[in-house]
């Protein structure tokens, strides 16, 4: 539930620095955008944080989700349009939905 707002907001930011790049779009507007993208980089920080809180993770993975801003929101976009194809293909082909869950080892004591 934590991801219903990220990715539509990640997909945005997207299409906004792509547009931008290109010189196909660009904000003339005066304003305090270089606040907002602090903000939005501090509201997906604090997600973040947020979901390590609730999966009660070692205070030393909170530094990794600074560092996933720039590397894992990239690779979360390929992996939620795989699986939304996946289950669009299973749904028209009729087929069930498959989970494939992560193989734990044992961990040594």
């Amino acid at each position: 539930m934590c991801y219903v707002l990220f990715v539509p907001a990640l997909i945005w930011s997207h299409i906004t620095l792509t547009l931008g790049l290109l010189g196909i779009a660009g904000i003339t507007l005066p304003g305090p955008f270089t606040l907002l993208w602090a903000l939005s980089f501090c509201l997906y920080v604090a997600q973040m944080w947020f979901t390590l809180s609730l999966e009660r993770a070692k205070p030393q993975l909170y530094f990794f989700a600074v560092l996933s801003y720039v590397t894992y929101s990239q690779i979360f976009l390929f992996i939620v349009f795989k699986a939304a194809y996946d289950m669009l293909k299973n749904k028209i082909q009729g087929n069930s939905l498959q989970w494939y869950k992560t193989e734990r080892s044992k961990e040594r004591k």
